[in-house]
């Protein structure tokens, strides 16, 4: 890692480290990370948290929905060809 990145005049809040981090390895300059040095605190740090498997109930209800729909438009179509 960079020296610039972990420098204590620009490390001074570790919630900013991945952003100095990615900032340096996109753009590849020294001068990306010390945009950080005068930033101040931010008041809330979150973590983002997300998986690619699907819910045990996430399936079976949009299928159960799917199958929902298809007997409401059955019903109706069933109706109009039985009106005179």
């Amino acid at each position: 890692m960079p020296s610039i990145i972990t420098d204590m005049s620009v490390n001074r809040y570790t919630s900013l480290l991945e952003a100095r981090t990615l900032d340096v390895a996109v753009i590849g300059q020294d001068g990306a990370a010390k945009v950080f040095a005068g930033a101040i605190a931010p008041v809330a740090v979150g973590t983002v948290v997300a998986t690619s498997s699907k819910s045990v109930l996430e399936l079976p209800l949009w299928l159960l929905l799917l199958l929902a729909i298809i007997f409401i438009v059955w019903l109706l179509i069933r109706k109009a060809k039985t009106k005179p």
